[in-house]
Formats: structure tokens, C-alpha cells, sequence
């Protein structure tokens, strides 16, 4: 499945292009050869962005990632690429469809063409792959099965079901007329337990809750209900994802299971206690800015709002609201304003802080819920919303890409890497050695033949070599590349150790099958703990192992 949406030079938006290219096997090598050529490639890992480089797609495969003029490849349909940012499709794991049309909230939005045209405005915006993260109705398993196959066109789609919240709260069917019917409100441990499993039955992908109570408007969850609601998930093995606002809150959920938390803390800031407790628990964090944003950005009218790439997200009858003196005056003098104004402040502060801290951060913004929320334009002003709370451009990118794959545990889209299906297959992923140095990074080589793994030699493949680029002092992955059967099979883990600047020796601890073609990583991570030997422990390990025989 290829789209791509890539934004002119004189884009308000002009560092985010959209590329989502998925690893997939050829089905024949006579398949159009397409190159992008001179292109400025972020490639989701993390790694530093790179100039002059050649995108060579075969088909639906990308066949090569290069330097600009490697490959002349006369018979390619050749894309001249300069003054284009390439980055993987952006992935969020919190937006909804079917919710609104035009400025209306009504359940029959939930129609098939309403979700079509909205998936396909996901996509023109490079938002490739969306979470519909609760209030789904019946048309939802029908379209998520053409998304996967990928006949429709549009974003690719997943869901948490109905979701589950209390009866007379979150959500308000004042605010969203279709929850009063698209959303479970169990009454009891057992109901609770029970509608789990009748969404797990329905092939839900997730498991979303609403403990929230509008700011002490409205009924809350129990923490008695949330915690039959995890436990019963994680029994059946899904993961649950949770509606919140405050922080304690947010305790409550991480000590009892919960897997993300979706949504930012916003009524103060974030404390030791939970920054810790995430990171023990690996509890991700969607904070979802653009959520208070949207209450009052477009009533202050900024500039942006005149310009095509925003206009063309807009439907009709929302521009018509948008350009009404008196919804804007009316939308400024709302006695909520500013208590929205301050929840995104505290977001932001929240989510710099969070992120500094190392806990997992992923990417949403509850786009579709809501007819300010707009598809596709949302998941744009997150990431700008994103910098202005601290992030680099590039961390904002990666989260929004690779570890929000990883949030969601879909290995084959994020991250931009070459895979050629030859025998045996060629793939790299990240820097090379040149590209590396380019940069000024200082890093050594580590080249693995695969003749020491037992896989590779019980399936007769000893031939292949793992050529990995570290940085030098502190042994992180800076690139790979691999010539091996199953080549494209080990992607996933680099990339994952890419993404999250771990060590390569990262892989070799975390207790892989065997046997596999994994093994390689465990015998690249003995080579460099023995390197780390001193001269005097190693002659003392000698001297010991000599006794001893």
C-alpha cells in the first residue's frame, strides 16, 4: 500500500511532506521502477534527516535507499524530489470518524460514505494509518477489513469498538449525539467484565475507556470498574487506552494496568511519582493538543486560516461558521475560553516534561470527534503545537511515525527502509558509514557473519553478513545493513532500536527465541562485551580458564 502527499516549498507546513511506503513481498519484477530522486529523506527512526538522497520504489516496494545519482536506472520513471521532505505517514492513535459532517453531530454520520470521504481527507494529508478510538457503529468491521486489504482508498483503519463509559457521563450525548447508543455504560464489575468481552468478540483492536468528569460536571468511573475493565482486557489480551484530565486520575490508571494514557493531564503539573511509575510500567502518553487548541484557535482568525493548505480541510458548511463575525464573537466570550487556553498550556508543559523524562510518547489528537477537529489538518497543527511545547520538529516527527508503529505495534509502516527482494534478500535501514561520518558522527563497524548462527546454517543460509554502524562512544544503532534470507524480517527490531537510541547489546539481552535468525544480535552483543575486556581482565580470565583445565 503506497500514498503520498508531499507539501510545496511555499507550504505553511513546508517541513512535513507524507510518504508511507510498506514492505511487502514483489509479485513480479516486471512492476513499474519509480525513483524520487534528490529528495530530503526523515526516515521515522530518529536518525538525522538526510540530503540528496534517491528513493527507488519497485512496484509497492521500496527497492533502494541511496545517495542522489547512485543508480542511474535509465528505465525508471525518474521524480525530480528537490525541495521535498519525505517522512514515513503519519499514524495517530487517537482520532475518530463517523462523528460529524459539515458542523452537524448527529449518530446517522455514521455512514459508509461519510467514513470513506474521511479516511481519504486522513490520507491527502498524509495521515496514512488513524486509531478510531471509540463511538464506532455497525459500518466500522466492515470498512476496517477493506482498509487492511487496502481496496478502499484512504487511511488504514482501527478501532476500539464502542468503548465504554458510565452511565449519564463521558461522553455527554449533548456534546455527541451518538454516544447516548454507540458507547457500552456497565453499571457493575460484572457488566464491565462482560461488555470487555463482547467487544474482544466483536475483533476490536483496543479496549478505550472515559474516566473523566467534565471538570466535576458529571458521574466519573470508579476506580472498582476501570481496574475489572483492565484486568478483564489484558485476561482476553487486549490493551486499554483511557479519556483523562486530571492527574490523579492518571495514577489511578497506571497502578492499575492501564496501557495509554489518551489524553494530556491538564489540571496541573505532572509529578515524580507518575513520570516513574510510567516508565516501570511502560504506560504510553498521547497528550492530544490539538483537543483544547481547537476550542479557540479558529476564532482568533491566525493567518494561516486564509491559507490553501488549511482551506482545503475545511467543509463548506464549517468555513461558513468560520467566516461568521458573530460565532466568533460568540466563541471568544464562551466563559470556558479560558480555562481552555490554560489546559493547553499545561499540556504542553506536561508533555516536555514527560517526554524529557523518557517516558513513551505517542501521537494523536481526537480529530473527528468534534466538527473543529478536522481530519487531517488536526494531526498538522499537533505537530506544530508539539514544538512550541519544546520538541525539535524532528522528535515531533518521530513520535507522530516510528514510535507511534511501536505504540501500536505495527512494525511494518513508521519507518522508511530499503528492502531488496533478491536471493538472499538486501536491506538498510538508518545511516551508512559515509552518511554517518557526513555528519560528523564519530562511529565504528561491526560486520556479523551469519555462518555463526545456528539458524542460518540449519536452513543452509550461512552465507548472509549483518554490517552494523554504532556510534563509537556510546554504542548506540546508527544504521544497518543486512544481506541475508530474511532480510526485511529483521527490519523491525533495528528500527526499533533506531527509534528508541538504544544500544545494539539491548537485543542481545531481551531472552530472543531460538533458534532464529535473531541469534545474530546475541553474537554481535558477546563480540563487544568481550571487546570491553581489559588488557588485565583478560589476562586474569586466562589465566583462570588455564588453572582450570
Amino acid at each position: 500500500m503506497m500514498s503520498s502527499v508531499a507539501c510545496s516549498p511555499g507550504c505553511r507546513m513546508r517541513w512535513v511532506g507524507a510518504l508511507l511506503l510498506v514492505l511487502a513481498p514483489l509479485t513480479s519484477m516486471a512492476q513499474e521502477v519509480v525513483v524520487l530522486r534528490d529528495v530530503r529523506l526523515f526516515d521515522g527512526t530518529g536518525a538525522p534527516s538526510r540530503d540528496h538522497v534517491d528513493i527507488v520504489i519497485r512496484g509497492t516496494v521500496i527497492d533502494r535507499v541511496e545517495p542522489t545519482g547512485t543508480s542511474p536506472l535509465p528505465e525508471a520513471k525518474s521524480v525530480d524530489g528537490r525541495g521535498t521532505f519525505v517522512v514515513p505517514g503519519l499514524i495517530s492513535a487517537h482520532s475518530h470518524v463517523g462523528q460529524v459532517d459539515g458542523v452537524s453531530r448527529v449518530p446517522e454520520n455514521y455512514n459508509r460514505e461519510n467514513v470513506l470521504r474521511q479516511l481519504r481527507q486522513y490520507e491527502v494529508y498524509g495521515v496514512t494509518t488513524i486509531v478510531a478510538l471509540g463511538t464506532n457503529q455497525e459500518p466500522f468491521y466492515g470498512i476496517r477489513r477493506e482498509a487492511h486489504a487496502g481496496t478502499i482508498p484512504g487511511a488504514d483503519l482501527f478501532g476500539a469498538d464502542r468503548g465504554i463509559g458510565v452511565r449519564n457521563g463521558a461522553p455527554s450525548a449533548q456534546v455527541l449525539p451518538s454516544a447516548a447508543d454507540s458507547v457500552d455504560r456497565p453499571q457493575s464489575v460484572d457488566e464491565a467484565r462482560a461488555v470487555v468481552r463482547q467487544a474482544k468478540d466483536r475483533g476490536t483492536d483496543l479496549i478505550k475507556m472515559w474516566v473523566d468528569d467534565s471538570r466535576g460536571t458529571m458521574p466519573k468511573m470508579t476506580c472498582e470498574v476501570y481496574s475489572a475493565v483492565i484486568d478483564e482486557a489484558h485476561r482476553l489480551g487486549l490493551r486499554v487506552s483511557a479519556h483523562l484530565f486530571n492527574l490523579q486520575d492518571a495514577r489511578g490508571l497506571v497502578e492499575a494496568g492501564v496501557d495509554i494514557i489518551a489524553h494530556g493531564v491538564r489540571d496541573q503539573p505532572v509529578d515524580r511519582a507518575l513520570i516513574d511509575l510510567m516508565k516501570a510500567k511502560s504506560v504510553w502518553y498521547v497528550a492530544t493538543l490539538a483537543l483544547d487548541d481547537a476550542s479557540f484557535v479558529y476564532a482568533d482568525r491566525p493567518a494561516w486560516m486564509d491559507e490553501p493548505f488549511f482551506r482545503h480541510s475545511v467543509q463548506p458548511a464549517l468555513q461558513k461558521q468560520f467566516d461568521d463575525p458573530a460565532w466568533r464573537e460568540k466563541t471568544l466570550a464562551a466563559p470556558g475560553l479560558k480555562n481552555s487556553r490554560e489546559a493547553l498550556k499545561m499540556n504542553q508543559r506536561n508533555l516536555a516534561i514527560l517526554f524529557e523524562s523518557g517516558v513513551q510518547i505517542g501521537f494523536g489528537t481526537d480529530s473527528g470527534a468534534m466538527p473543529l477537529r478536522i481530519p487531517g489538518f488536526a494531526e498538522h497543527r499537533e505537530l506544530e503545537l508539539m514544538v512550541e511545547a519544546g520538541l525539535t520538529p524532528a522528535q515531533a516527527l518521530a513520535i507522530a511515525t516510528g514510535r507511534t508503529a511501536d505504540l501500536l505495534k505495527l512494525p511494518d509502516r513508521g519507518t522508511i527502509a530499503a528492502g531488496v527482494y533478491t536471493s538472499p534478500e538486501i536491506a538498510q535501514i538508518g545511516l551508512t558509514e559515509g552518511e554517518a561520518a557526513a555528519l560528523g558522527r564519530r562511529c565504528r563497524v561491526v560486520t556479523q557473519p551469519l555462518a555463526v548462527v545456528d539458524r542460518a546454517v540449519i536452513d543452509g543460509a550461512a552465507d548472509g553478513v549483518l554490517k552494523l554502524v554504532l556510534d563509537a562512544r556510546s554504542e548506540r544503532l546508527l544504521g544497518a545493513m543486512l544481506i541475508c534470507d530474511q532480510a526485511t524480517a529483521l527490519l523491525p527490531a533495528l528500527g526499533l532500536l533506531l527509534r528508541t537510541k538504544a544500544k545494539v547489546s539491548t537485543l542481545g539481552a531481551a531472552g530472543l527465541a531460538y533458534p532464529t535468525l535473531a541469534g545474530v544480535f546475541g553474537k554481535i552483543t558477546d563480540g563487544l562485551l568481550r571487546e570491553r575486556l581489559t588488557r588485565p581482565v583478560r589476562w586474569l580470565l586466562r589465566q583462570r580458564f588455564r588453572w582450570l583445565r
